[in-house]
């Protein structure tokens, strides 16, 4: 059997972009699964980001907002809506600026692009866009590397997933992200997962590729950062090449994503100095900190405990720590600080207007108090904590999105379990292949924040590692019995 390869490409490629378009015309309330969705996390502050977009669009300045409601809808009436009211111009809206991860300011291009305008500001174009083009690119590298019904398979199971479809087409928010770029990553690691022989040059530029993309995706959501273990892993046990080859790639992934993380975060500061001295010039009331531009890690993962927690008060609420830190920062520390009466906030700020309120997250004290209540409690109770991850794991293994195949409202599912999938990975391993193990490796690092942080909330429906395993048994079981010749598919 012959199929041209440039046709057989066309034709999938179009099928998906015509695939994927379609859910655009679904009904939301009657075609997505509302079940498969995060509600633990906020991700995105849609209208404060929108607001900030809008000042971007029309001044090219980062933050910028104004304290005057009016937002013309024309160039000329913003310039001098602008020259009229600079001392209403401010730079943060709540605390959404300071609240890191700013790449998701770029997300509402698309809705732009297409013609929709600053009123109908939408990151749903940007989500469908990426997550379509992350399967094409998935569908394309399982065929360069002749593979091309496993592809097929991922591309059907992977564009159905419930939460994916609902996270992209549903909800106004940015958690699709972790698995369409875990999608990419599987598609620029496949050549080594498969370990195919290339040469040092071409490694290079897939591991610079993997570096673009997880410092890149890192502006959006940090839990694409888990990506870069399997990266490492993948070089560390890449055949063709030597120890000390393997260790420079190894290096060079970890200083290219320091590289790309760097400049984004150049950016940002850059794009802050430039907002500040508008502001200041335009006698509007400038924020002059360096906020973190990425998301914090010890509050999170001392709140996470709070899934499972019976016996020290962890709770997944900001209050909760807040409330157990505020004694604590100045008692200890003597900071003189006096809480608002939402208890989320302080009544000091960084400027004399009062207008930008200090937050706990920007202070080194709070840090270092919710680390040593994380750590202090998990290094006087390990079986606790022990317990607690053994129960994350099994939530990983049973709460998870059913594996579904759906074009427009159509759908047909059924649910595998975690544990089943394990028990067919070993019977794929057991058939002398450890490719099924690498990858599903890569894509159980969307399932490390449930894992690592907190289980609850929707987090355990990140997990995609169950499509891959499915669609490699269904790959097996079709060359084993309805596709025995499967090896005369050749491609011209």
């Amino acid at each position: 059997m012959q199929l041209s390869k440039k046709k057989y490409l066309f034709l999938g490629i179009t099928l998906i972009v015509l695939w994927q378009f379609s859910f655009f015309f679904v009904d939301q309330e009657k075609g997505f699964d509302s079940k498969a969705q995060v509600t633990g996390s906020s991700g995105l502050y849609s209208d404060q980001m929108k607001d900030f977009f809008y000042f971007f669009y029309r001044s090219g300045y980062f933050p910028l907002t104004s304290a005057v409601p009016q937002r013309p809808t024309n160039q000329a009436e913003f310039e001098k809506l602008i020259a009229e009211t600079g001392p209403s111009l401010r730079m943060e809206i709540y605390h959404t600026y300071r609240a890191g991860e700013l790449g998701k300011l770029f997300l509402y291009w698309p809705s732009v692009l297409i013609g929709w305008g600053l009123e109908r500001l939408t990151v749903k174009y940007a989500n469908s866009l990426f997550f379509t083009l992350s399967l094409i690119a998935l569908f394309v590298s399982f065929w360069l590397c002749a593979r091309p019904l496993l592809g097929s398979i991922l591309v059907i199971l992977l564009g159905s997933n419930p939460f994916q479809l609902y996270e992209v087409y549903v909800k106004e928010n940015v958690f699709s992200w972790i698995v369409t770029s875990n999608l990419f990553a599987i598609s620029l690691l496949l050549p080594l997962l498969l370990n195919k022989r290339l040469d040092w040059k071409r490694v290079g530029i897939l591991i610079l590729g993997l570096a673009v993309l997880v410092g890149s995706a890192r502006q959006i959501r940090s839990e694409p950062m888990a990506i870069s273990f399997v990266v490492l892993l993948v070089l560390a046990f890449y055949r063709h090449f030597n120890w000390k080859r393997r260790i420079f790639l190894a290096l060079g992934y970890l200083v290219a994503l320091n590289l790309v993380t760097s400049v984004w975060s150049g950016y940002f500061d850059f794009k802050q100095r430039q907002a500040v001295a508008f502001v200041k010039a335009s006698g509007g009331i400038p924020l002059e900190i360096n906020p973190s531009r990425v998301h914090r890690v010890w509050h999170p993962l001392n709140l996470g405990l709070g899934d499972f927690d019976t016996k020290y008060g962890h709770k997944w609420s900001d209050a909760w720590a807040y409330d157990y830190a505020f004694p604590i920062l100045n008692e200890r520390f003597q900071l003189g600080l006096h809480l608002h009466s939402s208890g989320l906030q302080f009544l000091e700020s960084h400027d004399e207007h009062g207008v930008y309120y200090r937050k706990f997250e920007e202070l080194p004290e709070f840090t270092q108090i919710v680390k040593e209540k994380y750590l202090g409690d998990i290094f006087a109770d390990p079986i606790w904590f022990l317990e607690i991850i053994v129960k994350r794991i099994n939530r990983t293994l049973t709460e998870i999105p059913e594996i579904s195949a759906q074009v427009l409202n159509l759908r047909a599912g059924v649910f595998v379990s975690g544990y089943i999938c394990f028990a067919i990975l070993m019977f794929l391993i057991w058939n002398k292949s450890f490719f099924p193990l690498k990858l599903t490796a890569v894509a159980a690092t969307t399932s490390l924040a449930a894992i690592v942080m907190h289980s609850g909330g929707g987090n355990t429906n990140y997990s995609i590692y169950q499509f891959v395993v499915v669609a490699l048994l269904v790959e097996f079981l079709i060359k084993k019995f309805i596709l025995p010749n499967w090896k005369n598919f050749q491609v011209t």
